[in-house]
Parts: structure tokens; sequence; C-alpha cells
């Protein structure tokens, strides 16, 4: 029987799926911003080493912490969409 290799990211999107967060692409960008780094969608550009920085992170964390954390993150990057949009919209 053939083992199975998984993505280093793995243990992060299992991790948050038990915490009740479900939207992979969300999922994706929270763990980049935890992270630091902005701008990337994609894990596989992460190296090792900052996805086991998340991963350590996280499981420092109880799930309701993380959910706490997941909200007020997605609170802030809403804020921040809303405000570039109405800098955007004022400009015309």
């Amino acid at each position: 029987m053939a083992s199975v290799t998984r993505h280093p990211a793995w243990k992060l999107h299992s991790r948050l799926r038990c915490a009740g967060l479900l939207d992979n692409q969300l999922n994706r960008e929270f763990i980049c911003d935890l992270i630091g780094i902005r701008g990337r969608d994609s894990l596989t550009k992460l190296t090792r080493e900052q996805i086991q920085f998340a991963n350590d992170a996280l499981e420092r964390l109880s799930n309701e912490h993380i959910v706490a954390k997941f909200d007020a993150w997605k609170t802030a990057r809403e804020h921040e969409q809303v405000s570039l949009e109405e800098l955007i919209g004022g400009a015309s």
C-alpha cells in the first residue's frame, strides 16, 4: 500500500476546520496573515519554517481562541476593504 504524502500545511487546515472554520480560501489568507505574509493566497509558496511557525501558534490555542482571532482578523480585513472601497468611490 502506497503512503500518502501530504503538504506540510494540511495540519493547519485540519486545525482550523476542527475549530469550525470551513472556508478554505479565508483559512489560507488567515494563515498567511498569521505568519505575517501579505498578499499570498497559496500555502504552497510558504517555507516549511513558516508553516511550522503557524502550526506552533495554533497548537497553543483552544478552538475558541482560534475562532476569536479569526473573527477579529476577518472584521479588520472587511474594514480595510470597506475603507479602500470608500477611498476609491470618493475619488470619482
